[in-house]
């Protein structure tokens, strides 16, 4: 026995696609493709069932973006505070999830004897944050999964290993984690695992993970740094550097990891002091890269800093340095000389911008000399 179209309502048609509320017609269109899948009859799937959720697709099609003024009485359009309160609570027991389940403290220490030596940690997430001091957080402001990033580095920043977390949770029925009595132990979380790994200024590759584990359930993982990243397995890409050629991949990951810098297609834009603040100003400088016969070269100009709380361009001579080791360990060496001359001389971005961009700005001058001897320029 199967329902009649005209006497279906949408609150029977949501329940035969299992959704809350309707959604877009290209993903109405998605589910209803599955559906077909299953329950065609040529697929060994029953004809009173697939009228249903033909029928059921008729009627939600109808509604797809509908304002609520359709003429069915019985829908109501989605309730999208509602929506976004459930997205906030699916993102809170995701972080939650991972905050009981991750020990930094191992990883970090596992990681050390690895490498012989101190290494520092950041973590990052998606949580929302308030870009002005006071602002409140909204509902939709949270996404649908949580992600972490945690880097641990040494003191020069040549080994740097960053751990990418991505969460994602489904339950058994759409609405489940609407409800009150939601029982934790019924969430399967999907766990994907990622790693980028910069040692020896070059950029090594580990196996990237995906995990899907009930709640408690074979988290031995994720808790246990030596089954993430057996020890053999990151001595084995360690091994591998020395044999491995300088390429523009291990040029671009040194800057972003050495320098941090921040990269747009072939312009790289370098923050050596950080930046001010809840502002995104601060003392910086430009990197284009070009290519010409096959030879990468990286021109330095474009020194800024901050006056009057505006940027201000600096007038300085442009130079450029290879695509090779070699040239790109003295680049690093002379920003990092250049920020410790600043520190020494304890000079502030904000007051004494221009007196940081000279600094700069001389031992650039200074490095574009050994690079233009060295190659007969």
């Amino acid at each position: 026995m199967y329902i009649i179209h005209e006497a279906m309502s949408i609150a029977q048609a949501k329940k035969i696609f299992n959704i809350d509320s309707v959604p877009s017609l290209d993903d109405l269109k998605d589910l209803h493709k599955k559906l077909v899948m299953k329950h065609h009859p040529d697929r060994g799937g029953d004809l009173s069932t697939m009228q249903n959720v033909n029928a059921a697709f008729d009627l939600l099609k109808k509604n797809t973006g509908s304002s609520g003024s359709s003429s069915d009485s019985r829908y109501s359009a989605p309730n999208w505070d509602e929506i976004y309160a459930k997205n906030k609570m699916r993102f809170g027991l995701m972080r939650d999830f991972f905050a009981k389940t991750y020990d930094n403290e191992k990883m970090k220490q596992y990681l050390e004897e690895i490498f012989g030596e101190p290494l520092t940690t950041e973590m990052s997430d998606n949580t929302p944050k308030s870009f002005f001091k006071n602002e409140p957080i909204k509902d939709n402001q949270y996404e649908s999964f949580y992600s972490a990033d945690i880097h641990f580095f040494s003191k020069d920043k040549k080994t740097y290993f960053t751990v990418m977390y991505s969460i994602s949770n489904n339950t058994p029925s759409s609405g489940a984690l609407g409800s009150s009595d939601i029982d934790e132990r019924d969430i399967v979380y999907n766990i994907s695992v990622f790693t980028t790994f910069y040692y020896n200024r070059k950029n090594l590759k580990l196996s990237q993970n995906r995990y899907s584990y009930k709640y408690n359930i074979g988290v031995k993982k994720l808790l246990d740094p030596k089954e993430l990243f057996p020890e053999a397995k990151i001595k084995k890409a360690m091994g591998s550097s020395s044999k491995k050629l300088f390429r523009k991949s291990d040029m671009l990951l040194g800057l972003k990891r050495e320098l941090g810098a921040s990269i747009n297609d072939n312009a790289i834009f370098i923050y050596p002091l950080g930046k001010l603040e809840n502002t995104f100003l601060g003392f910086s400088f430009t990197i284009l890269r070009n290519t010409f016969m096959k030879t990468a070269s990286y021109m330095v100009g474009g020194i800024k800093y901050v006056n009057n709380g505006k940027m201000t361009v600096y007038r300085t001579p442009t130079f450029s340095f290879y695509e090779n080791e070699e040239d790109f360990d003295l680049f690093v060496q002379n920003v990092k000389d250049s920020v410790k001359e600043v520190e020494k001389k304890k000079l502030s971005m904000l007051e004494d911008g221009e007196k940081i961009a000279k600094i700069f700005s001389d031992n650039f001058e200074e490095l574009k000399k050994v690079i233009y001897k060295k190659y007969d320029l």
